[in-house]
């Protein structure tokens, strides 16, 4: 199989991933978690916590799934290439947060002619706050990500040039040979964007405390405050390893395909 069919094929299997990662989360893990909040059975058990902290990893793999995949192409095919990727993943936020209304319409009954319209703007709000992050967090990484790739294009041909090496590109940046180098574009790229996440998850969490419905005026100490704003800094971190870790899985799979096509 060539590289090309090795792509597609990689496209589709991740877009099928999140189509079920989708599924998932909108008709099996969010009503449960919402028929477990709303039950006197379970409201006051850990339950509903467990299922709330699932749903919200769902939430992040789908994420994470499909940044990595962008990042990948953007290495392997460069910039025009990549908006596949990216038009993946924002039809699977589209499908999320329209089949998470489906869902409620399904249960609730379709409401009224001005109820429809304000829950299709709720969801087109939702729809634009996720992409509108990906939108800046791509924006800020990307020029990072072309000066470190024309950096290490430059240092490889005067490699060539030299004999020092006869290998591909690609050696410059894979296999990972360390947790983070900051000349690796793909690890460079994978904090940016992890830290213009955790940024954003964090803002909006102070902005909800400080609006006087949040955690700050609940009736939470300040202790557990302060753990959920820890907890969003270790989900950076591993929102980080989980990026480096599927675009080498990426690279991985590419290659089986590749090679499978050839036997």
């Amino acid at each position: 199989m060539d590289e090309k069919k090795a792509h597609v094929r990689l496209i589709w299997i991740v877009a099928l991933i999140l189509l079920g990662l989708v599924l998932l989360y909108c008709f099996v893990l969010l009503p449960l978690y919402i028929r477990m909040v709303s039950d006197v059975l379970f409201e006051s058990s850990v339950i509903p916590a467990v299922f709330e902290i699932v749903y919200t990893l769902v939430e992040y793999v789908i994420m994470w799934l499909a940044v990595s995949l962008v990042l990948f192409f953007l290495w392997e095919k460069g910039l025009p290439y990549a908006w596949i990727p990216v038009a993946v993943y924002i039809g699977a936020i589209v499908l999320k947060f329209a089949f998470n209304t489906l869902q409620d319409w399904m249960v609730d009954g379709i409401p009224s002619s001005s109820a429809l319209w304000e829950d299709l703007g709720i969801t087109f709000r939702n729809i634009s706050v996720e992409v509108g992050q990906f939108a800046v967090a791509f924006a800020i990484l990307y020029p990072f990500f072309k000066k470190r790739r024309n950096a290490l294009l430059d240092s490889h041909r005067a490699k060539v040039r030299l004999g020092q090496t006869d290998g591909p590109l690609r050696e410059e940046v894979y296999p990972f040979r360390k947790v983070f180098d900051p000349k690796n574009p793909l690890m460079l790229s994978s904090l940016i964007f992890t830290i213009v996440l955790t940024v954003f998850r964090i803002g909006f969490r102070l902005i909800y405390d400080l609006s006087g419905v949040g955690n700050l005026v609940a009736d939470f100490s300040w202790g557990q405050v302060i753990l959920y704003y820890f907890l969003d800094l270790m989900l950076g971190v591993a929102g980080y390893m989980c990026l480096v870790l599927l675009i080498r899985a990426w690279f991985s799979l590419k290659d089986r395909l590749t090679r499978s096509g050839e036997d």
